[in-house]
């Protein structure tokens, strides 16, 4: 894991406890930190090799219903990822949502020659705590970046974070 990824962790989650107290669940701008384990599908170095990594995300809730993000990852084996993403929302009850991910991220895999854009989408299930003055939450989802036609990263997320 880089250096930025581990600065990252303790910034987002610093300047989410100094906000926990003036949240609104509703909308506004959210942040939280994640782990991934990272199936790399292709060639060379990449072939069936799973890594451990982290990230960091930051996102703007329009709506109940829908959020766009922000998101760092660095997945080891020297890739990592800043992407953008829409994420559509559908309330299931009991605090519980589940959510889709499309957008794109920019792949930089410099040890192995790959530095461009590349589409990503996933699906997840959230759980947002039903305490107003604690607007924490945690996500699980799958995530996948088709960066070329012999190259996929496949990702497994946990992540925490904090509602503004």
């Amino acid at each position: 894991m880089k250096f930025a990824t581990l600065i990252a962790a303790p910034v987002v989650l610093a300047t989410s406890l100094v906000a926990v107290n003036v949240a609104n669940a509703e909308t506004g701008i959210y942040s939280g930190i994640d782990g991934t384990n990272t199936n790399f599908n292709g060639g060379g170095d990449f072939k069936k090799h799973n890594k451990w990594g982290g990230g960091a995300f930051i996102g703007f809730k329009y709506a109940p219903w829908v959020s766009t993000e922000l998101s760092y990852d660095d997945y080891g084996n020297s890739v990592r990822t800043t992407g953008l993403s829409v994420l559509p929302e559908l309330p299931i009850g009991g605090g519980f949502s589940v959510f889709a991910r499309g957008g794109f991220n920019y792949v930089d895999a410099s040890g192995k020659g790959a530095r461009n854009w590349a589409p990503s989408y996933g699906a997840g299930i959230k759980y947002q705590l039903p305490i107003e003055e604690w607007p924490v939450f945690a996500r699980l989802e799958y995530d996948r970046v088709p960066v070329n036609s012999d190259f996929k990263i496949d990702s497994t997320k946990g992540s925490i974070g904090v509602q503004f």
